[in-house]
This record gives structure tokens, C-alpha cells and sequence, in this order.
């Protein structure tokens, strides 16, 4: 069995607590994800050696009357086939 196997059977028997409004149940689940994916052990989530955190800001800019035409056109053709 692998590990994605393994991973969506957990989310299903999460979903099912969801739907049956067991949070013991769900959180049960969402905590053994972690622990196979290795994000119970805390440290892997925080900053280390007081380094500041890195943010990559990408500067925005005003979509142009022909970029929203052509995503319209795009929509269309993809709207169309659905």
C-alpha cells in the first residue's frame, strides 16, 4: 500500500466525520495525514535561528482591455466544449 493510498482513505473517513458531524472523528483523521506527512513534529513549520521570514512580492498591474478580451474569448471556447 502506498503512502498517497493510505492518505486518500484517511480524507474519506475525514470527509465521512465531516458529514456526520464527529469533530473527534475528523480531527482524528486530519492528525494521522500529518503524522505521515511529518508536520506533527513542529519544528518543520517555524522559523529557525531567528532568520526573518521571506516574502516574494510580485508587483501588480492593471489587466488591459485586449487581456480581459481575449480571456473572454478563451472562456467562451472552453464554456463551449463543456
Amino acid at each position: 500500500m502506498k503512502l498517497d493510498d493510505i492518505l486518500q482513505e484517511l480524507e474519506a473517513a475525514r470527509q465521512m466525520a465531516i458529514e456526520e458531524r464527529k469533530p473527534a472523528s475528523m480531527i482524528q483523521a486530519s492528525m494521522a495525514k500529518a503524522k505521515l506527512l511529518g508536520l506533527d513534529k513542529g519544528d518543520t513549520l517555524t522559523i529557525k535561528h531567528n532568520e526573518p521570514p521571506v516574502f516574494n512580492i510580485q508587483p501588480v498591474r492593471p489587466v488591459t482591455q485586449w487581456e480581459r478580451d481575449e480571456f473572454r474569448e478563451i472562456a467562451k471556447e472552453v464554456l463551449a466544449k463543456v
